[in-house]
């Protein structure tokens, strides 16, 4: 996560809530993120919902490892967090590992870890 005009992010260790698109409210399991990584068992061809509280306010997300979806993931977080600028997805994929990187881009003076 980082500011839209600083050229330093950060990595944070937080808890969050995760579930499939469209499960219940009892299917949210707690993720830790330790320096913002995790490692996850994800469906494949699946787009996921998080939530989470940084420096006490609400904070929701979508992502997917669906590369066919990204785009609509991004534009699903960007309608419904209006402090975000951007989201960058990179996949990288390997016969046994699939990484997603997600960089978090704040409008000036909207970050919640100013």
């Amino acid at each position: 996560m980082r500011n839209e005009n600083q050229n330093v992010g950060l990595a944070l260790t937080f808890s969050a809530l995760l579930r499939k698109q469209g499960q219940d409210d009892t299917a949210w399991e707690t993720v830790n993120f330790k320096q913002g990584s995790t490692s996850l068992f994800l469906e494949e061809g699946s787009t996921y919902e998080v939530k989470l509280t940084l420096a006490d306010e609400p904070f929701e997300f979508t992502f997917t490892n669906d590369l066919s979806l990204i785009e609509a993931a991004v534009q699903a977080t960007l309608k419904n967090v209006t402090r975000i600028k951007d989201i960058k997805y990179t996949i990288d994929q390997s016969a046994d590992l699939n990484t997603i990187d997600a960089e978090i881009v704040f409008y000036e003076g909207q970050s919640l870890i100013d």
